[in-house]
């Protein structure tokens, strides 16, 4: 299962801390905030990977992610709207003919929030999307997760660094066609209760529904749907040390036949050592119970296991007048169902994300994921880098490459594949979404 990620999780404990005066009296003075609405499109066009299964041919693909989203400030609270679908056009495969397949995602999210008392916060968050999905890693560098069970993110306090991507179970493996009608639906709602002012009791519960949309889909990716809670202790121990106590279940039904129940109970430390560094440690233990039916290669049986749960997260921040330079470094080993087989293995994941600003006009970026299954030939790493140029604030162009190698995937028969790539996008602002697919 996904358990808490760290960078939300550390901007919640060490928001939780006692608010300075400055603070609060900046609180008081400060206007009601205003409407938030954002509009934005980003083109991306793909060329150069190999099309290894037909000799002689390329893929070359163009991407569009438009945006629309909408942030409505309450009295006690917010409500965030969004839909950001993309949209995947074939252009060539193989090389000279003409368009072939032009695929829709529909993506959207819906976050309310609001504290109604000061004791306690409320939320309610869902995102979904539908549509036909583009399974060719190269397509994203680093896939996105669904809901966490954790509230939205809270603004960690000043001085502290940038909060740290989650930390993602990989693709896994991927079904036999490049694209595929899917369905991916979670919804989450929890409360948060304020014991004392440095104590906090969390308590959410939620449902995913994902997989093939229709039959056909199915035979390739199938249905997993099932419910999740979480609960916990939230504790700010000083200003700079928090820890968190969560207990974690879920429960997935596979339309192809596999059940596995998983629980994890997992304590995290977060340390803000300075003003640009911060890490997170997690630490705890895992279990499933899963029934398998049976196959043509083994009869139907059931798998009790118990499996470390353990997490890393480093975020650093380096700033100057000029320039600057932010790196997060995140890394977690649990145990997670295979989303094609629904077997249960221990997976090892880690993300790396840094972004230079030498200056306001350029940008230069290098991320990459990369994961391992225990016990199952399942590994995939995947590294992009692109350097960027605003022509305005929120206006500008990029050029990049990327690089994704498999094991254990037939979309990528010989393990490894490559693209370079021109996108240009204007954004109001941050991107809202962090969308499951």
């Amino acid at each position: 299962m996904l358990l808490a990620p760290l960078g939300i999780l550390a901007a919640l404990l060490t928001g939780a801390a006692e608010p300075d005066k400055d603070a609060s009296l900046e609180a008081v003075i400060d206007r009601p905030e205003p409407v938030r609405f954002e509009l934005g499109a980003r083109l991306e066009f793909r060329a150069g990977q190999p099309d290894s299964s037909t000799p002689g041919t390329a893929i070359t693909d163009l991407e569009i992610d438009p945006l629309a989203a909408l942030r409505v400030p309450l009295r006690t609270g917010s409500l965030t709207v969004a839909y950001e679908p993309r949209v995947f056009i074939l252009l060539r495969e193989p090389v000279g003919e003409a368009v072939q397949q032009v695929s829709y995602l529909h993506r959207g999210r819906l976050v309310f929030e609001v504290q109604p008392a000061p004791l306690w916060r409320f939320f309610i968050e869902g995102r979904g999307a539908y549509g036909e999905y583009d399974f060719q890693p190269l397509s994203t560098v680093i896939p996105q997760s669904g809901g966490t069970g954790l509230p939205p993110d809270q603004p960690s306090r000043p001085g502290a660094p940038p909060t740290a991507p989650t930390p993602t179970p990989g693709v896994s493996t991927l079904p036999g066609e490049r694209f595929l009608r899917v369905v991916d639906l979670h919804a989450i709602t929890g409360v948060v209760a304020n014991l004392s002012p440095r104590v906090s009791w969390l308590f959410s519960g939620g449902y995913d529904y994902s997989g093939g949309a229709d039959a056909t889909s199915r035979t390739q990716l199938p249905l997993q749907k099932g419910p999740r809670g979480l609960t916990g202790a939230l504790w700010s121990v000083t200003r700079n040390d928090s820890l968190a106590f969560l207990l974690e279940a879920s429960h997935s039904r596979f339309s192809s036949g596999p059940q596995a129940t998983l629980g994890s109970l997992t304590s995290t430390w977060s340390h803000v050592w300075s003003r640009t560094v911060a890490t997170d440690l997690i630490g705890g233990i895992g279990g499933f119970h899963s029934d398998l039916p049976a196959v043509q290669t083994s009869p139907a049986r059931t798998e009790d296991k118990l499996l470390p749960v353990a997490g890393l997260g480093l975020r650093h921040a380096w700033l100057t007048r000029w320039a600057s330079w932010k790196n997060s470094l995140t890394f977690l080993a649990a145990p997670l169902p295979d989303q094609i087989n629904g077997l249960v293995y221990e997976r090892l994941s880690a993300v790396l994300r840094s972004t230079l600003a030498p200056g306001d006009k350029v940008l230069l970026d290098v991320s990459g994921g990369a994961s391992a299954s225990i016990g199952a030939p399942q590994r995939d790493a995947r590294v992009e880098a692109k350097g960027t140029f605003l022509l305005a604030p929120q206006f500008g162009f990029s050029v990049g490459a990327r690089v994704a190698w498999l094991e254990g995937s037939t979309l990528l028969p010989t393990g490894f594949g490559w693209l370079c790539f021109v996108s240009i996008g204007t954004y109001a602002g941050s991107p809202v979404l962090g969308a499951p697919m």
